[in-house]
């Protein structure tokens, strides 16, 4: 199995699929979903754990600039 790729990668991934997502869904159902998919992208990062409770409460796309932009200040 290959190595993950960088966590900073990682992220962009799946913030721009809740980007490409929220195109065709909107954004409610976007962040619905980002509930439930982005906190695997934190899987096994020592100190994670604050963000993804974090990540479930998300309601709208801004907080989830914000919450990527203290992931990557924090925990890289």
């Amino acid at each position: 199995m290959p190595p993950l790729p960088p966590l900073a990668e990682r992220i962009d991934t799946a913030v721009r699929q809740t980007l490409m997502y929220a195109e065709v869904n909107g954004e409610r159902l976007a962040c619905l979903e980002a509930r439930h998919q982005i906190p695997w992208y934190l899987k096994g990062v020592a100190g994670a754990g604050y963000y993804k409770q974090q990540l479930v409460k998300l309601e709208t796309l801004s907080e989830l600039e914000k919450i990527v932009h203290d992931i990557k200040r924090d925990l890289f």
